[in-house]
Parts: C-alpha cells; structure tokens; sequence
C-alpha cells in the first residue's frame, strides 16, 4: 500500500517518466548504432572485396615480371651459342650475340633490366686474369643494343666498364650463387621437362654508371637485385649462370606508388610502401582496416616473395558509403536527442498539470469519502436485513420441509388403505402436490445454502458408471406416463471409478435429466457424458442433455442465469419449478 502510495505521487511518476525518456532515447540510439554498424560493415565487405581484387591485378602484374625474366633467362641458357662457350671466350660469334641481344631488347620492353651477364661456373672476382691483369669479370655483359654497319658485316658493340668496388662487389653477389647453384646442382635434368631454378640474390649496387654518385655506394637508385638461372654446357655438366641485374626502382614500378611492397624476408630484401613493411613486422596485433600478405608463385630457391598490402585506415574512411553511412548515424543521434529534450519538456509540463489533479482529486476524494461512509451505513443495514432475510427464509424452508415430509408419507400410508376410486383419486393428488411442494422448498432451501456460502463438499471414491445408471433409473420413474425414452450415451474414454463429490453429481445429472423430462412430451432424452481432456492426475467430465421437447428461444437464453427466472411466466403454471 505504501508503496502504491508512493508511486501516485507527481514526483515518482514524473521521474519514473524521466527514466522511461532516457531508456527510450538509449534504446533509439542502440538501433541508429546498430543500423551505423550494419552499413559501415556493409561498406568494409565492399572494400576489402575491392581490395582484394586489386591485390590479385598486382599480384598477377609482379609474378608475370618474374616469370617474363625467368623464361627469358632460361632461353639464354638454353642456346646452342651459350652452351658452347667457355670461360676464355670473351666473345660470342655473331650468330650467337644477335638472339641474346635480341631477347635482351625484348624483355627490356616489358621488364626495365639493368644488365644481362654469361657467368661461367669458375668465375672468381678476386682472381687477377693474368693476361689483362685485371680482376675477372663475367665472360659476357648486355647491356647495349645491337649495332650494323653498312658495307660491314654485322657486330655487336657492348661496353664494359672498368671494374672499381661497386663491380666488385656485385661480382661477388653472383659469385655466391654459383657456389649455391654448384651445391644444388651436377647435371641437367632429363631432357623431358627442363625446369631451372630462379635464384635471387641479396640487395646489391649495380655497376651502371648512369646518375650514380661513387661517393655514396649505397645510393638508393642503384640498387637492385641479381637473378640467376643456371645452364649446362654440351655435356650436360653444369657450366655456369645467366644473371640479370633488376635495379630497385623497376620493382618499384611493378607495384603501386603507396600501400604495396614486394618481401623476400629470408632475404632481407622489401620493396615499396615501407609503412606496409613495418607493419607487417610489429608485434602488435593491430595492422590497420586493410592487412594482406600474398605469397606469390616465383621459381626462386632464394626464399618466399610475399607481397604486402597494408591501406591506411584514412581510405577507407574517406570513401562515399562510409561517410554517408556516418552523417545518417550523427543526423539520426541529433534527431533523437532533440525528441528527448522535447519529450523531458513535456514531462515537466505533465507533472504540472498533474500536480493541480491530484490537488482537486484530493478534494473530490474527500466529498467521495463523507458519502461513502454514509452509503456504507446504508449498504450495512441492508447486508444485514439480507442476510436476516435469507437466514429466515432458509430455517422457514427448514421448517416447513418437515411437515411436508410427514404429509407426503401420510399421503402414501393412506394409499395403501382400503380406498374407492374417488378418495383414490383425491389421495393420489394430495401426494403428487405435496411432493411438487416438497421439491420447490427443497430448491429454496438449495438456494440459501448456495447464497449463504453454506455448501459442503466432500471427496469420496465411487464408480461412476454406477451413479449414472441409478440416475437414469430414478428419472425412468418420471416417464411412466409419457411417450418418452430414456437413452445414456456414455464415451469409452469416461473412467469408471473417480473421486469427487458423488452427491452434487448426482444433483447435477439429476436436474438435467428431470429438467429435459420435464420439458418433453414425446420423443427422447438422452445422457451423454465424455471426457474431454485433463492432466495426468485430474479428469474432465463433460454432462450434457439432448431432448425433443420445447427448447429455449434465444432471445431468453440471457435469463436462465438469473435468480428464480424462466423463459416464459406461463411456463411455471404448466410444467412448475422455480
């Protein structure tokens, strides 16, 4: 009661209502962010989906390059020409300088190679050759393109630089990787399928003399990488390698000008965006919106190239769908707190107006009060006139009961006596009247324990089966003398033994069936009793009577629940009850 008392105060309902605003506006602003997060997801699928695809174009583009080094390498080393020459051969005849330069000059349309060397297998950079008493250097080097001369027969015209550090120490690159390809391999493989290894060096300095500063060896624009694959002389035996210098910057232009870099991490060699590199290095779990690594497929016995895409999370936040996405989530969370300011402002004035209610709803309650406390010595008069009422009309049925009872045994103790027709006659309507009055009090007398709350119900066990035939042949009494028959419709699933109130179910039959007899000349009154269903340890019982007699209209059907009502006001002087 406190309680509820408390809760009708304007105060707590205008705070309840406040509350009720914040829970809204929350519930609201859950729903904007959870449709802001299905776009912005929406949105990430369709950039990574796009990412990806441009990280396969890149990928493809990086390991076409390789492969169109790769197969022009190993055409080289498979030439007759190539094959032949030794390590004292410091040139190759025409026929043989022509494709390689050839070749040369194609794979330089495609792939911006620095150099092309013909390194033999006993090639030693720091040997002195003793007949030009320089450092050795390999047997061939392209770099210049074929040159003919009218009237003359055709030559080839390659310039060879003088050997300084740089040469030296890019000499030395290619050195160890005939020591690797000598440890790898003996023979050429069978003459099935001839599948050559592509090794790449570390990062090294090309000797090219174009824009390089020999004060800074390490000058970024003249690094690159050294290329190999191997070739075999006549004999199958190995003889040495076809080399190609690929100068950083070419990479570079393999890949993207930001967000991609080329990794050989066994290799220690990277390429491109170094932000990508970095990230891919750090041990933080974090690598931006955006993290690919991409193995891709190079025949190198130098160890994985991978390719790195790392997109900073500014792309992706500057594209369309993400900025739309954001401004309906900032204009939808505008919009809701605005409806919560002017939801609190009604509120408040909610509370005000509430508080003159409950101000003249007090003094209604009060005026409510005075009359009700007069209603209520009223109401308690009559409560007790009406149970005075019904208390003596129950001890008045009592009373007269007893009589009747001894006028109805009276009657019948007479019927047995010596009678003409006519004291007969007259007997015979005493007791069939005083058993008819008998009846209507023992009604009322029902109808004053009913009001009084003074019926009793008690539980036994019984076969109802039973119970049902002795009804039915109580009433068979009844229809002695009409054109009636009696007929008990019982369903299998009805139990024969239950436990209840056997008396109040036989009441129950009985002022059903008498009720139907009553009411029916001719024709038939039959019993029908079904289960229709309960749980596992109650059962339902459903009683119902069908009879030819005269029905109810339905328009009186409202009163048959109404105290001492019947359809019809003749219906009681020609068939009786209450």
């Amino acid at each position: 009661m406190r309680f509820a008392k408390l809760l009708s105060t304007p105060a707590v309902r205008w705070g309840i209502g406040l509350a009720f605003v914040c829970a809204v506006g929350f519930a609201l602003i859950w729903l904007v962010m959870s449709r802001y997060d299905e776009d912005i997801n929406s949105a990430l699928e369709n950039y990574r989906t796009e990412s990806d695809a441009n990280a396969i174009l890149v990928r493809s583009a990086v390991q076409a390059k390789f492969g169109s080094i790769y197969e022009t390498l190993r055409t080289i080393a498979r030439m007759p020409g190539i094959r032949q020459s030794t390590s004292d051969q410091h040139k190759l005849a025409l026929y043989d300088h022509i494709p390689v330069v050839e070749l040369y000059r194609n794979l330089s349309k495609n792939v911006q190679v620095s150099e092309i060397y013909v390194v033999h297998s006993d090639f030693n950079p720091d040997r002195q050759d003793a007949r030009t008493g320089r450092l050795s250097e390999p047997a061939m080097m392209f770099d210049e393109e074929l040159t003919l001369e009218h009237d003359q027969e055709p030559h080839v015209s390659v310039t060879k630089v003088e050997p300084r550090g740089v040469e030296t120490f890019e000499y030395h690159e290619i050195r160890d990787q005939l020591d690797r390809l000598q440890r790898l391999l003996t023979k050429e493989p069978s003459q099935g399928t001839l599948v050559y290894p592509f090794v790449a060096s570390r990062e090294v300095i090309t000797c090219d003399e174009r824009n390089f500063d020999h004060k800074h060896p390490n000058d970024d624009a003249r690094k690159g990488l050294v290329l190999s694959v191997p070739f075999y002389d006549q004999e199958g035996r190995f003889a040495g390698v076809i080399s190609a210098i690929v100068l950083t910057s070419a990479i570079q232009s393999w890949l993207p000008l930001s967000e991609y870099a080329l990794d050989n991490p066994e290799r220690g060699f990277s390429v491109g965006d170094q932000r990508a590199v970095r990230l891919n290095h750090r041990r933080t779990g974090y690598k931006g919106i955006y993290h690919q690594i991409a193995r891709l497929s190079i025949r190198d016995l130098g160890g994985e190239w991978r390719l790195l895409v790392n997109k900073p999370d500014s792309v992706f936040l500057a594209r369309n769908d993400v900025r739309a996405a954001t401004r309906s989530a900032e204009i939808a969370i505008v919009l809701v707190g605005a409806l919560m300011i002017a939801l609190v402002i009604a509120l408040d004035i909610l509370r005000r107006n509430m508080s003159m209610t409950e101000r003249k709803k007090a003094e209604l309650e009060e005026m409510v009060h005075e009359r009700t406390a007069k209603l209520e010595q009223t109401v308690g008069a009559l409560e007790i006139a009406s149970k005075a009422k019904s208390s003596f009309l129950a001890m008045m049925s009592h009373e007269i009961r007893t009589p009747m009872n001894g006028v109805v045994g009276m009657t019948s103790v007479l019927m047995d006596t010596p009678l003409n027709e006519e004291q007969r006659r007259a007997t015979f309507t005493i007791r069939d009247s005083a058993e008819s009055l008998l009846r209507i009090i023992n009604d009322i007398l029902d109808y004053s324990k009913l009001e009084a709350g003074a019926v009793d119900i008690e539980t036994v066990n019984f076969d109802l089966h039973a119970l049902i035939n002795y009804s039915l042949e109580i009433v068979q009494t009844r229809v002695a003398a009409k054109s009636v028959i009696l007929k008990a419709d019982i369903c299998k699933d009805v139990p024969h033994f239950i436990r209840t109130d056997a008396g109040r179910l036989r009441q129950i039959i009985l002022n059903l069936m008498g009720n139907a007899v009553k009411f029916t000349s001719r024709g038939s009154v039959t019993l029908r009793v079904t289960a229709p269903g309960g749980s596992s340890d109650v059962t339902r019982l459903r009683v119902e009577v069908i009879d030819t007699g005269i029905g109810i209209p339905a328009d009186k059907l409202p009163q048959m629940f109404k105290s001492f009502s019947q359809a019809d006001a003749t219906i009681a002087r020609r068939f009786g009850g209450t």
